[in-house]
């Protein structure tokens, strides 16, 4: 997140276990925002999502329905094998094997 606002992008971020980022010496800039809620709606309204936590409570389903791009650093769709791309998606998809 740091590095995209950097340079000038905007960035939310959706972890069911980390409601509110909390105080850190190394992220002080973070501490306070808060996690938003996974939704069709708030999905479709991102450039791209970033999966760089592999969580059970996510529903990847629903970001591979509804998001415009996924940039899937942990691999999660090969695991759950949800990674179909549909004809009635309007989406792009890049796969891409991150080790």
């Amino acid at each position: 997140m740091e590095l995209i606002e950097k340079r000038g992008g905007a960035c939310c971020y959706a972890d069911p276990h980390v409601p509110v980022i909390p105080p850190t010496r190394e992220h002080a800039d973070f501490v306070g925002r808060k996690s938003v809620d996974i939704t069709a709606e708030t999905l479709t309204g991102y450039h791209a999502v970033l999966i760089s936590t592999d969580h059970d409570a996510v529903d990847y389903t629903l970001i591979r329905d509804n998001a415009r791009l996924v940039i899937d650093t942990r691999n999660v769709f090969a695991v759950i094998d949800c990674f179909k791309l549909s004809p009635t998606r309007s989406g792009r998809w890049l796969r891409m094997n991150v080790r």
